[in-house]
């Protein structure tokens, strides 16, 4: 890859696998021998929980990153668990932050300046960075997309999950026209939830998904896997947890997918 470039994960929906793919998708890039940043922009914290993080107790966050001028990516980056794969990690401070930032003009700019100096610096510290949005289009979202090269948006496998999908994509429009991004890309949509037993719905789903986003729809399904559960309540990735589960299969081939689509890392 020429530069490290950014991949917000986000679908205002919750449990469509978002936080999943975040916390999987980041160690499988670093299982190819990338460094991999993930930024966790839900108040929740959970991407830096799956990783091994009390969040609850730590002091400098997201919302430190967002709220003053004087943080750093540096400042605030820290070690997960997993080699070369840094978090910026939430909690609920940041749920406080979303009131503050409303008022502040250009805060949907933060997060891309922070990270545009950032990458100025020699040495960046990572080839690509990850964003986890919260199940909201709200204005941590908005800045996360204004942060962006890519959005790789995971879709549920049901027909109610698809509803909200156009208005996804006007907030994704929005940031297109009113801040001048009309190099955002949708890196590619992601099934998850996928339901063997099911065929019926997952034809019927796909299809609508392959009709509107065409080749952008991922050949890698995310598979209903109580592995997938299961790492995530002993806070590990699927690799650690179980590599020879059909959920780190999944995410192997995910993360082969997302190199090939940014250029095959070349």
């Amino acid at each position: 890859m020429e530069k490290p470039r950014t991949i917000t994960i986000l679908n205002q929906k919750g449990g469509c696998a978002k936080t999943t793919t975040a916390i999987n998708l980041g160690a499988g890039l670093v299982g190819e021998g990338k460094r991999v940043l993930l930024i966790d922009m839900d108040p929740q914290g959970h991407a830096g929980m799956g990783l091994g993080l009390d969040v609850h107790e730590l002091d400098d966050t997201t919302y430190d990153l967002l709220l003053d001028k004087e943080t750093t990516i540096e400042d605030v980056a820290i070690d997960s668990y997993v080699d070369n794969l840094k978090v910026i990690p939430s909690n609920i401070k940041l749920a406080g932050g979303v009131v503050e930032l409303s008022s502040q003009i250009g805060s949907e700019m933060r997060l891309r300046k922070k990270l545009s100096s950032h990458l100025k610096s020699d040495h960046p510290g990572f080839d690509l960075c990850l964003i986890d949005c919260p199940p909201s289009l709200g204005n941590l979202t908005v800045i996360a997309i204004n942060a962006s090269n890519y959005l790789l948006i995971p879709t549920q496998m049901s027909h109610y999950s698809l509803e909200g999908i156009a208005d996804l994509l006007d907030t994704v429009d929005m940031v297109r026209e009113n801040l001048d991004r009309e190099d955002l890309e949708i890196l590619g949509v992601l099934p998850t939830h996928y339901d063997k037993r099911n065929k019926t719905v997952n034809r019927r789903v796909m299809k609508e998904l392959e009709d509107y986003f065409e080749d952008k729809v991922f050949e890698t399904k995310i598979s209903k896997n109580l592995a997938l559960d299961k790492a995530q309540s002993e806070t590990k990735t699927i690799f650690d947890f179980d590599p020879g589960s059909s959920g780190a299969e999944s995410y192997r081939e995910l993360t082969k997918e997302v190199i090939d689509r940014l250029g095959g890392g070349e």
